[in-house]
């Protein structure tokens, strides 16, 4: 029981920092074009279309990445009650 337990914790770990880096990407990627638009560069009209499926992934990625990690916290809310006998 105790290593179910370990487990779930340890996959609530990996799913935080997927979460944290796909958030991070996406705000470098906001910040890029909020940047690129001040700025009025012609860069911008030709990878729109790139910079929009790259943050289409990212949200993709945190979304799987938070229901994931909402699963690892339910299992580890559960474990933990097992190995104090409150279940």
């Amino acid at each position: 029981m105790l290593d179910r337990f370990h487990f779930a914790v340890e996959e609530g770990r990996s799913q935080l920092t997927k979460l944290v880096l796909a958030l991070s990407y996406l705000l470098i990627s906001v910040a890029i074009v909020i940047i690129l638009y001040i700025k009025k560069i012609q860069l911008l009209k030709e990878s729109g279309p790139f910079l929009a499926v790259f943050a289409g992934i990212a949200i993709y990625i945190a979304l799987v990445a938070s229901v994931n990690l909402n699963h690892a916290i339910e299992d580890v809310r559960y474990f933990y009650a097992l190995l104090n006998g409150d279940a």
